[in-house]
């Protein structure tokens, strides 16, 4: 190999070598926001719920992520607007969920000597 050959080999890595060290204050930075802003849910979402209604909020970030994320928006949305001035509760958050996955409340039906629960429009289309 030339010199020259040599010396443009040199350039490039110099150059690829500039670039990954000039993103990775970005990245960081971004890491550092992302982490802040965490941070802030976190204590609008402690001074906003109650603690079972935390507790079963942290256990459907984990099980149904974009369920949680939904809902966490629309709690952000709800107490940034002022449009509810109570603490929400277990029972807030598993109605909004129900809205999201758009489940539909049903009456279940037992009738004595019966093992089976049978659903409201099964039973009125059985009898």
């Amino acid at each position: 190999m030339s010199n020259d050959e040599l010396e443009m080999i040199r350039s490039r890595k110099l150059l690829e070598m500039m670039k990954t060290a000039a993103k990775k204050p970005a990245v960081k930075q971004r890491k550092s926001e992302r982490d802040e802003l965490k941070g802030e849910k976190e204590r609008l979402f402690a001074a906003v719920l109650t603690a079972d209604a935390k507790r079963y909020l942290d256990k459907l970030r984990s099980g149904k992520p974009t369920v949680a994320e939904k809902i966490e928006n629309a709690i952000i949305y709800i107490f940034a607007n002022r449009l509810m001035n109570r603490k929400l509760t277990e029972i807030d958050i598993m109605k909004m969920e129900r809205k999201v996955e758009g489940v539909e409340p049903k009456i279940m039906i037992k009738r004595r000597g019966e093992d089976k629960s049978l659903d409201l429009a099964e039973a009125i289309k059985k009898d």
